[in-house]
């Protein structure tokens, strides 16, 4: 299921519900605070708020602001970041590609059948880009 996309459940089973409990206590909350319907994707950014921690944009749900008193609101803004994901380091030099990488890209049309490409043997092999000198047909 692609990120961002929720699933709904259409038929419950087993003692499974849709409806829940959430409760909170702290500094800031407003005390019997009445709070539309909630997802179990609000708790995220409303505790990481809560806690005076940014919310990230990439969370889903939203922050509960009306479970905070307009004192608290007021004199804590809301801190977002874009992400608590890691970012991942790429290398500047691609790897070597395997045998069967090599035969996935030519099923798909990306290499030509007979490309010469270097494969991943162990050693320190990059694979070869296909021969330039390869014209696409004309549309004429």
């Amino acid at each position: 299921m692609p990120a961002g996309e929720l699933m709904w459940l259409t038929e419950v089973s087993g003692s499974h519900r849709l409806d829940g409990i959430f409760v909170m206590a702290g500094p800031g909350v407003q005390r019997g605070a009445e709070l539309d319907t909630l997802s179990i994707m609000d708790v995220a950014p409303t505790v990481l708020y809560g806690l005076g921690m940014p919310v990230a944009s990439d969370l889903d749900g939203r922050l509960v602001a009306e479970a905070f008193g307009p004192e608290w609101r007021a004199s804590h803004p809301m801190a977002r970041i874009a992400s608590y994901e890691p970012v991942r380091e790429t290398s500047a030099e691609p790897e070597a590609l395997t045998e069967d990488q090599l035969a996935k890209l030519r099923s798909l049309g990306y290499l030509a059948p007979d490309s010469s490409a270097e494969i991943d043997d162990g050693s320190d092999a990059r694979a070869k880009p296909p021969s330039s000198d390869r014209r696409r047909p004309s549309a004429d």
